[in-house]
């Protein structure tokens, strides 16, 4: 017999599975090298100077209120202020000379001085020039789109209506800034600002330092000279992070060398050394896959912390605090459940930083899409997320990059070792039991004490992502679920009603009468957004923004309302408005349409139809299964839904169907009921308006009604647009009411907005500062 054939088959080098890893590896390389723009971080210098921890925002913001400022700050903003600025009405030109910091540049920020913006004409060009004079770039933007007080942002790569719409200087960056355009790091250019044909019912100039400078000649304007003047500026410039990236690249190579490695070739040959000398193997990849399996959990926990954009100092920081303990023991709990289910440390490891992975995307692609993470009643509010992720695209940051490639390094590392044997039956019933104890903990913290409420450890509605930031994803997404649980109170029933209300005289029932022909029509008008910000706090725009409403005297009865949601939820309000039942015992940010409503509920349209009310309409000019409203306005009683695919090209502004166009349809509706129903049951119809949805940035769309707040303290771009959205409800309602003034038959209109809106935080805080509220407070009101 040929004397190899007594040999022991050695195991292959390379298998099919580590072809497969490798590969894997090898297109994450590719995806990295695709997304290196990713790696381009903005650097900010005021005047040459860095900007180093602060935003020129926020720079100006503690320049116009010192006292929010701690002493560092201070000395950082000096005497930077509002006052000085010079004219740039009509055709003017400034020009001043800075030295590049870095060599890629990509947006030019200055201040202005335009009260007056909404009703102001003309254009404003900004051009980055060399020593020479040679133009490198230019841009503009109308001055009606040129913020007061406020950064208004010019991006050299051309589209600076989109910057300034977007609010770029968050740290989402898009397509049109990502990279930026080349220069030469320390040479000198110039930033030339011209302003064509402005014209300006109030002033309108471009700000300056108030600090005086040592260095002359570097600003002239129209040609002078200003000595030891600056502009209030920043020189944004886009600097690449090669040590991160590299980084990423040597870290996915050496995954690719792990991967590699003939574990069973390097493990045979240690094992045959050991038996030589008497010792007991090594079993170096179950020893490697158990080391894995023990730092799962925190590799995890690193992996949410990066997509949440922590930085490992922070995350470290973070781990060792109660919210962190925290978050590990949730993490850890579905870490050693899945243990438990499958008996494999190997299937241990993967599921559990795949659903940790999965879990930190989908807080990324919802604060993406809307500003907002992940919370527990979205379970089942997903075909409506779908619908409105259907209007974004996706875009990736340094942060999910991170994420991306963590999570492929650890399962692919963990996927190319040698799986090892499960436990038997009486060791898998310690980790049972080990699961159970822990699940008791985990339950008695998060859901049967108040331990979180002692610890202040919360979830606010009002901005969730601060709170999720602070307290990690995990550890509030179960907050959220706590709050989502409703209990039966303790010791209720229905005879214990009956003996709390038997020593009561109970009042007279007004008695159910059917409909007369002196019943009236109705039709409720759930307007979106709907407010007056006023109530707040008073503050000063050019003209009234809600004319036609506050005339309303004769035959009107008006109040202010305090609704249950803030800023959105609109289907929460719907269905407090047509039950009677308040979201205050219902799960925080629950939307009843999609979570609870399954039969059918008692509710006014009911009523309605049981005395006689005809039509019985459900009007919204929005998507169908929106909310779920096509399931659930049946469930409510309603006979008839009319959504936006009912509708032939109706007029909208922005991208949503007007309040005119809405209630010309009502009009329309109550026209064919009437020819079809005459002297017979009164028309009844329920409309929620969709024309004043958010946001109310510059990109969804200019309004233009002719309001502009005249208050400098409160002045904020959505708040204004906001405002001219209502004087353009305002002047449709009017046409609504005059409309059925003229219909013989008598008519109820039932008018009332869902929840105040969303505008910028600086708008409320500024409000909040008047009334000498506490900011923090904005959510109570």
């Amino acid at each position: 017999m040929n004397q190899r054939g007594n040999e022991k088959t050695r195991p292959r080098i390379i298998t099919p599975g580590k072809i497969v890893l490798v590969l894997i590896l090898l297109a994450t390389l590719v995806f990295v090298f695709s997304q290196k723009d990713n790696f381009l971080t903005g650097r900010g210098y005021l005047n040459d100077e860095p900007l180093q921890h602060m935003t020129i925002k926020e720079i100006r913001h503690l320049s116009r209120h010192p006292k929010k400022a701690k002493t560092d700050e201070l000395k950082c903003i000096g005497g930077f202020g509002t006052e000085k600025h010079i004219t740039m009405k009509g055709n003017s030109n400034v020009r001043q000379r800075f030295v590049a910091q870095d060599s890629r540049i990509d947006i030019i920020k200055l201040f202005f001085y335009n009260p007056g913006n909404y009703n102001q004409t003309g254009e404003v060009i900004v051009t980055l020039e060399d020593e020479s004079g040679n133009k490198i770039a230019t841009t503009s933007l109308d001055t009606n789109l040129i913020a007061n007080n406020a950064v208004t942002s010019f991006s050299m790569t051309g589209d600076s209506e989109a910057v300034n719409a977007n609010i770029i200087v968050t740290r989402m960056s898009t397509s049109t800034n990502r990279t930026g355009i080349e220069i030469e790091k320390g040479a000198v250019y110039y930033i030339v600002v011209d302003s064509k044909g402005v014209n300006a019912k109030e002033d309108f100039g471009i700000c300056l330092m108030t600090d005086s400078f040592k260095d002359d000649n570097t600003l002239t304007y129209n040609g002078d000279v200003l000595e030891s003047e600056h502009l209030f500026c920043s020189v944004n410039y886009r600097h690449f992070t090669f040590t991160v990236f590299t980084f990423f690249i040597i870290a996915i190579l050496l995954a690719i060398i792990f991967v590699l490695i003939p574990f069973n070739r390097v493990e045979e040959d240690l094992d045959e050394k050991r038996r030589i000398n008497g010792r007991k193997e090594t079993h170096l990849q179950q020893r490697l896959l158990q080391l894995m399996f023990i730092l799962t959990p925190l590799f995890s926990y690193y992996i949410l912390a990066k997509i949440s954009n922590l930085t490992t100092m922070d995350t470290i920081v973070r781990l060792l605090s109660l919210r962190g303990a925290l978050n590990m023991l949730i993490i850890g709990l579905f870490w050693w459940g899945i243990y438990m289910i499958f008996n494999r440390t190997k299937a241990a490891i993967c599921l559990t930083t795949l659903i940790a992975f999965l879990f930190g995307l989908t807080n990324y692609l919802l604060l993406l899409f809307r500003d907002s993470p992940l919370i527990a009643t979205d379970i089942s509010n997903w075909q409506t997320a779908a619908q409105v992720a259907g209007n974004y695209s996706l875009e990736f940051n340094k942060a999910s990059l991170w994420a991306i490639m963590l999570t492929v390094i650890w399962i692919c590392a963990a996927l190319s070792l040698r799986g090892v044997k499960g436990l038997n039956w009486k060791k898998r019933i310690v980790v049972v039991l080990i699961f159970v104890v822990w699940y008791l903990a985990f339950d008695k913290i998060i859901f049967k004490s108040n331990f979180l409420e002692v610890n202040e450890i919360k979830v606010s509605s009002f901005r969730p992502k601060t709170n999720y930031r602070k307290n990690g994803y995990v550890l509030s997404f179960f907050v959220t679920v706590n709050m989502a649980i409703v209990e039966k109170p303790s010791d209720y029933s229905v005879e214990r009603v009956r003996e709390i209300t038997a020593g009561y005289e109970s009042d007279e029932a007004v008695p159910v009468t059917g409909v007369t022909r002196k019943t009236p029509n109705l039709i409720v008008v759930m307007n979106e957004a709907f407010s007056d910000l006023k109530v707040i706090s008073k503050f000063k725009t050019n003209r009234d923004y809600m004319p036609y409403y506050r005339s309303l005297k004769e035959n009107t009865v008006k109040g202010i309302m305090h609704m249950s949601v803030f800023g959105g939820n609109t289907g929460s309000s719907e269905f407090e408005f047509l039950t009677g039942f308040s979201m205050q015992h219902l799960p925080f940010h629950c939307v009843p349409y999609t979570s609870h409503m399954k039969t059918i509920t008692p509710s006014l349209t009911w009523d309605l139809k049981s005395r006689g009310y005809g039509a019985n309409i459900a009007f919204h000019p929005g998507m169908a299964n929106s909310y779920n409203r096509n399931n659930a306005y049946p469930l409510l009683g309603f006979d008839n839904h009319i959504s936006y695919e009912d509708m032939d090209d109706p007029e909208k502004i922005r991208a949503y169907v007007s309040d005119k166009a809405d209630y010309k349809l009502i009009e329309s509706e109550y026209e064919k009921y009437a020819g079809e129903n005459a002297g017979k049951a009164p028309f009844y119809l329920f409309n929620v308006t969709i024309q004043n949805h958010s946001d109310y940035k510059l990109s969804n769309g200019i309004v233009k009604a002719g309001i502009s707040i005249t208050d400098d303290a409160v002045r904020e771009e959505e708040a204004e647009q906001y405002l001219n959205l209502i004087k353009k409800s305002d002047d449709a309602l009017e046409g609504l009411i005059e409309y059925f003034k003229n219909v013989d038959e008598p008519t109820v209109i039932v008018l009332f907005g869902d929840h105040q809106p969303r505008v910028g935080n600086d708008f409320y805080n500024a409000l909040f500062e008047k009334t000498g509220t506490d900011e923090g407070t904005l959510e109570q009101e």
